[in-house]
């Protein structure tokens, strides 16, 4: 069966994930990470979204937003990911995709869920040994 369309989703919450290609380590360097968040944070007014939780990785990056128009989120993410990888291509005298297919998102439907979705995007550097605690 075919996967729902997300502009067809009624969720107002989504786990958002990005993932270099090859799973690659786009994200190593922490001017990376920096501006990828600028730019997520430059169209998050443009389209209405709120920012919940993320947790940056070296090879991906989760983020938990809320938003009233899902339909528009394809826009939001093409924008941030096209603009990220133009200006990553740029510094890193390199061409081609960063990013490993498109996003994912998974639409939160009650509130347990979207605790436990908080605790799970906290727990990543945990879970990778990069910190000891959330």
């Amino acid at each position: 069966m075919p996967r729902k369309a997300r502009k067809d989703l009624d969720a107002k919450f989504l786990h958002i994930m990005i993932q270099g290609i090859n799973k690659e380590y786009i994200f190593e360097k922490e001017k990376y990470i920096k501006m990828y968040l600028s730019i997520f944070n430059n169209y998050i007014k443009q389209y209405e979204i709120t920012l919940i939780s993320y947790c940056i990785m070296n090879s991906h990056a989760h983020f938990l937003i809320h938003t009233l128009n899902i339909k528009e989120l394809g826009s939001f993410m093409q924008k941030v990911n096209l603009v990220f990888s133009q200006r990553y291509n740029e510094l890193e005298n390199r061409v081609g995709v960063i990013f490993r297919n498109r996003y994912k998102a998974e639409p939160i439907y009650d509130k347990k869920y979207l605790i436990n979705c908080i605790k799970y995007i906290h727990n990543n550097p945990v879970k990778a040994k990069i910190v000891k605690k959330m």
